[in-house]
């Protein structure tokens, strides 16, 4: 293609493209342009992307499971998690966070000069408890899923309420603060990884030692997360199959919507300093309906508050009823549900309760 000699402007003053002022504007005329190819690219043509990389074939369960192994696979690779393994016994003792609740620390050292850490609490009472793994968010602490202390009002003393139900409850330690985890998120990126992917291997060694605890049952086992922790669930749950239910609280969103498009109505992380979170590959095949998918047919609840700002209901409505229908294929659509509740970024004890309840 020819290239066009395009005269100055009539009347345009000498050096005035030259200008700072013009340089400003040049570049923001590029950043504009370019910001528009990329949300072109990650939205407009997900759908296409995502057609593409997923071949589900809803037969029947095995033939389910088959067809999305390569997609696990390719989930594995994202999440980078590395090959830890216990280098000790695990060390408990007693720790308490609650009058009248007997909850112990349990401690793992770990091959890489790691461990692997967490609160843990047992039921009182004959036989084994079922156990639901509780992780915190990113501004919490395993002590705040019991309500010491708790000042967000997001978590309702969850793990207490499970405690009190008849559960045992391992919260998982795992790095909170946002400043915290952009600092080992970048590191994480350049080691090809993230470290979400480092602490679901510390999970996994963790879980290794439940068979170890007396009253607890390992094999009826669940997990539940709020926020960050919320992530944590939808993100290992797919890789983790001891884990036989789910909760995820206050995250599953549209997330082309919530990594890329700006709007009043939900905050984006496009606009905020939370490097953590771009997660670099996420949007090349796993918008939140389609991670999901590698967790069916297990039972899944989706928590949402109608005045929380991380997510429009309307949109977090349609993206879930885009995810239930891989459990409807297959038989199972009772198996994932959403409650849309009337609070904000926070659990919904109840219905988590009746949730594991049925499924554990």
């Amino acid at each position: 293609m020819a290239a066009i000699l395009r005269p100055a402007a009539d009347g345009e003053p000498a050096g005035v493209r030259n200008s700072a002022r013009w340089r400003r504007e040049r570049n923001r005329r590029y950043r504009i342009e370019l910001e528009h190819y990329l949300r072109q690219s990650l939205v407009d043509e997900y759908q296409a992307r995502a057609e593409a990389a997923w071949r589900r074939d809803y037969t029947d369960e095995a033939a389910y499971a088959r067809s999305i192994e390569p997609n696990r696979e390719r989930w594995a690779r994202f999440l980078g998690a590395p090959p830890l393994a216990a280098a000790g016994p695990a060390e408990i003792e007693p720790y308490p966070v609650r009058a009248g609740l007997a909850t112990s620390w349990i401690r793992v050292p770990l091959t890489g000069g790691l461990t692997a850490e967490g609160l843990l609490a047992v039921p009182d009472g004959a036989g084994r408890a079922p156990v639901v793994v509780v992780q915190h968010g990113i501004a919490s602490t395993p002590e705040t899923t019991f309500g010491a202390p708790d000042d967000s009002g997001a978590y309702h003393e969850c793990a207490l309420a499970l405690v009190r139900a008849g559960f045992a409850v391992l919260a998982p330690f795992n790095i909170a603060g946002i400043e915290e985890r952009n600092r080992l998120q970048r590191l994480a990126f350049m080691d090809g990884r993230l470290i979400e992917g480092v602490e679901l291997s510390r999970l996994r060694c963790l879980l290794d030692t439940l068979p170890e605890i007396g009253g607890v049952d390992p094999e009826r086992l669940g997990m539940w997360g709020q926020s960050w922790g919320g992530l944590a669930t939808q993100y290992w749950l797919p890789l983790e199959p001891r884990i036989r239910a789910g909760v995820v609280s206050a995250y599953f969103n549209d997330r082309l919507a919530k990594m890329a498009v700006p709007d009043p109505r939900y905050t984006c992380f496009l606009e905020t300093a939370e490097v953590h979170a771009h997660h670099p590959g996420l949007l090349a095949e796993f918008a939140d309906a389609d991670l999901v998918s590698l967790i069916c047919p297990r039972p899944l609840l989706v928590q949402h508050g109608r005045a929380d700002n991380i997510g429009w209901a309307p949109a977090v409505s349609t993206e879930f009823e885009r995810a239930r229908r891989h459990w409807a294929e297959l038989g199972h659509g009772e198996r994932m549900a959403l409650h849309l509740h009337e609070g904000g970024h926070e659990v919904d004890v109840d219905t988590a309760l009746r949730w594991f309840g049925r499924w554990l």
